[in-house]
C-alpha cells in the first residue's frame, strides 16, 4: 500500500521546524554555550584507616568572576572524642591556584590549636579592630590538645587576577588546595567547617581590585567530614536495641512498601541504611526476605546479612546524602 505524500504546505511546515533546529544544534557546536560558574568554596569528604598519615584532602574552588585574593577559614572540630588530626598538618596550593600564585604570591597560612572566642563573639582568636593576628605559623605549632583547631590560609596576587573557573569536582585530582594531616588511632569521625562571626575573616573571595577595597564576595560553602574507620553496629537492626526482630521488620517493610525515610545510623561511619542488609544501596523486597529468613526460617544473620564494612567506597567519598544527620543541610 502507498504512503500517502507529504503536501507541500506540510513541508513547509516541517521545514520552519526542521531548519533552525538544525542551525542552532550547529551554532551550538561551534559557539558552544559556556557553563555557568558559581561562587562556591567545598571540602572533600572521606573515609580512611585509623592512624593514616599523609591523608590529603581536597578543597575545591569555583569562581564566576576574576578574583584578587582567596581567604578561607576553616574550623576542624572533632565529632567522636579522640577522632582528630595529629600534629603535621600543611595546606597546599594545586592546578589553577598554583599557576596563578607561582612561586611569589602574598601568602599566608597560620593555624591554631583551640577555639579561641574573640572579644566579639567570634570562634577566631582577633584584636578590638576584628584582625586575626593570635594565631600561630605553623613551624610553632604545638601539639593539638583539644578537639578543635583553627586553620586561616590567604593567597593574592598584585596586580594578577584568578581567571572565573572551576577546579571540579571530588575524587578527580583537580582540588585548588590540598590540606594534608595526620589523625589518630581513635576510630570516629571530625569535620571541616568554616568559621568566624567577622565577614572579613570569614571564607571570601575579593575582587580584583582588591587594594581599593572593592566589595568582598562570599561563597558559598560545603563543610567536609573525615571518617576515620568504620561503625555498623545497627546495621540490620533499625531501631538500634540490640536484636533482630519483627519491629526491626515492621520498620524495613515500611521503608520498602509505604514510602517511609530510610533508616540512617546515626554514626556517619556506616556506609548504608540500616534496612539494607543485603548493601545494595536500596531497601527493597529483596532486604525484607532476608529479613524474615533470618526471624522467622532460622537463617544465620553471617549468611543472610552483608558486612557494611567491606563496601565502603575506599577510593571515594562517605556517601552524601541529605538524608543522613551529617549531611542533612548539604554540608552546612
Amino acid at each position: 500500500m502507498r504512503k500517502p505524500a507529504i503536501q507541500p504546505s506540510q513541508r513547509r511546515a516541517l521545514r520552519a521546524v526542521l531548519v533552525p533546529s538544525f542551525a542552532l544544534i550547529a551554532f551550538s557546536y561551534i559557539n558552544p554555550v559556556p557553563i555557568q560558574a558559581e561562587n562556591s568554596i567545598k571540602i572533600e569528604s572521606k573515609w580512611v584507616e585509623a592512624g593514616a598519615s599523609n591523608v590529603v584532602l581536597g578543597i575545591h574552588l569555583e569562581n564566576e568572576m576574576s578574583i584578587g585574593g582567596v581567604l578561607v577559614v576553616l574550623e576542624i572540630r572533632s565529632i567522636h572524642v579522640g577522632s582528630f588530626i595529629r600534629r603535621s598538618l600543611d595546606i597546599v596550593p594545586q592546578n589553577r591556584l598554583l599557576a596563578w600564585a607561582g612561586d611569589q604570591p602574598f601568602t599566608v597560612k597560620n593555624f591554631y590549636p583551640y577555639r579561641t572566642i574573640g572579644p566579639y563573639g567570634n570562634k577566631c582568636p582577633v584584636d578590638s579592630q576584628g584582625r586575626v593576628w593570635a594565631w600561630m605559623a605553623s613551624d610553632s605549632l604545638p601539639d593539638f590538645i583539644g578537639e578543635e583547631a583553627l586553620l586561616y590560609y590567604f593567597t593574592s596576587m598584585r596586580p594578577g587576577n584568578l581567571s572565573a573557573g572551576s577546579d571540579g569536582e571530588q575524587n578527580q585530582g583537580t582540588a585548588s588546595l590540598e590540606l594534608i594531616f595526620d589523625v589518630t588511632e581513635e576510630g570516629g569521625a571530625f569535620e571541616i567547617d568554616t568559621t568566624c562571626a567577622a565577614a572579613s575573616n570569614h571564607a571570601c573571595f575579593l575582587s580584583s581590585d582588591i587594594w581599593n577595597q572593592d566589595p568582598i564576595v562570599a561563597p558559598s560553602f560545603r563543610k567536609g567530614i573525615v571518617l576515620i574507620g568504620c561503625n555498623s553496629e545497627c546495621h540490620g537492626d533499625p531501631v538500634c536495641d540490640g536484636q533482630c526482630d519483627i519491629i526491626d521488620l515492621v520498620k524495613s517493610v515500611d521503608v520498602a512498601f509505604n514510602g517511609a525515610a530510610p533508616v540512617i545510623d546515626p554514626d556517619p561511619r556506616c556506609p548504608v541504611e540500616n534496612t539494607d542488609v543485603n548493601c545494595d544501596l536500596v531497601t527493597d523486597v529483596l532486604d525484607i526476605v532476608r529479613m524474615i529468613n533470618v526471624q522467622y526460617r532460622a537463617a544465620s544473620q553471617r549468611n543472610e546479612f552483608c558486612v557494611p564494612c567491606d563496601h565502603i567506597p575506599r577510593t571515594g567519598n562517605p556517601k552524601e546524602d541529605v538524608r543522613t544527620p551529617y549531611f542533612r543541610s548539604n554540608g552546612t
